[in-house]
């Protein structure tokens, strides 16, 4: 089954706005030619693959869920290291894109020293 072009706009202007990302830096971020980029921007087409929307979202670091006709992009929330900064469902829901790739940054800077942290609880 193809993907509703229109919405999957809205949801590729969306991650251009959320990431400060041009059409260029997409295609070579996802892996596909500049021309799907503008087509699909460009509504020249009224239906896109699912293909592309996996590339875009393996690309860009998110998910995607598919609802009928529809594609919906999302970040990830990462689970064990966040948990230690006690972020629960709902909070990463409504925390801007900016906030979750720093709170990701500040939770991989927690898992590369775990061992200095148990050190420093032993002693």
């Amino acid at each position: 089954m193809k993907l509703n072009s229109e919405h999957f706009k809205k949801e590729i202007e969306k991650i251009l706005n959320e990431d400060g990302l041009s059409p260029e830096e997409l295609s070579n971020t996802a892996k596909i030619s500049r021309g799907t980029v503008y087509r699909i921007l460009n509504l020249e087409s009224k239906t896109t693959q699912r293909a592309i929307g996996r590339k875009i979202a393996e690309g860009t670091g998110r998910v995607f869920k598919i609802e009928g006709d529809k594609i919906y992009f999302s970040i990830p929330k990462p689970e064990m290291p966040l948990k230690m900064l006690s972020v629960e469902d709902e909070q990463w829901e409504k925390l801007s894109p900016d906030t979750k790739r720093q709170l990701i940054e500040i939770a991989r800077m927690f898992q590369k020293m775990p061992h200095q942290l148990n050190t420093k609880e032993k002693e």
